[in-house]
């Protein structure tokens, strides 16, 4: 029976840190790299989050967060681009000890695209008609192609009406474009995914 005993007293402090919930860093940091964090005890199973974003349009602007996964997908590079002028990446990192996410911004690496094509639409504005003959080389294979019409903020803070079409990771497709940090969504008129052949195809029609 000792030895018993013995094993399960090793074993406690396991058992207590994953009955515990997990204390983290939590700030935001809006078109900055660094923000004034607190410690917050997180949902049990929750992991320690650092977002960095950075979004270029005309100028390039960076933001951070830290805080808790709360069904975050960890350990992944996000994107969405238009064309070359109007991107948006940003790298969500996480890590499962207490106070892990003690670091601010990290610059997420570019990639070269190597996806496929989807329709690229930029327009100032509600627009209910987007046809359009340009296109976008996605920057990964799994990518899929976003149509969005609505009132977004910059990180500067200018609100304006945008209508936008291009390429978007799956992964944010499924989380949807609210879930940004120093690009704000305030109204989605419309916003949908499609698979870039569908996207395509449906586009030469309209075309004809």
């Amino acid at each position: 029976m000792k030895p018993v005993i013995n094993s399960f007293l090793l074993l406690l402090p396991f058992f207590l840190s994953i009955a515990a919930n997990r204390e983290c860093y939590m700030c935001s940091g809006r078109n900055s790299v660094t923000c004034q964090q607190e410690i917050v005890n997180c949902t049990k199973g929750d992991k320690c989050v650092i977002i960095s974003e950075e979004y270029k349009y005309n100028k390039t602007f960076f933001s951070v967060y830290k805080g808790c996964s709360r069904g975050l997908p960890c350990n992944q590079r996000i994107h969405g681009k238009v064309n070359d002028n109007l991107t948006l990446t940003y790298k969500i990192r996480c890590c499962d000890t207490d106070l892990c996410n003690v670091q601010f911004f990290e610059k997420p690496i570019p990639k070269k695209p190597t996806g496929y094509m989807c329709p690229s639409f930029l327009a100032q504005g509600i627009v209910e008609k987007s046809e359009t003959k340009k296109k976008v080389q996605c920057p990964e294979k799994t990518d899929e192609c976003f149509s969005y019409s609505g009132t977004i903020e910059k990180p500067d803070g200018e609100l304006s009406n945008y209508t936008i079409r291009g390429c978007m990771s799956p992964a944010e497709c499924k989380l949807n474009i609210f879930r940004m940090v120093g690009l704000r969504v305030h109204l989605s008129k419309y916003y949908e995914c499609r698979y870039p052949e569908e996207a395509l195809i449906d586009e030469k029609k309209k075309m004809e």
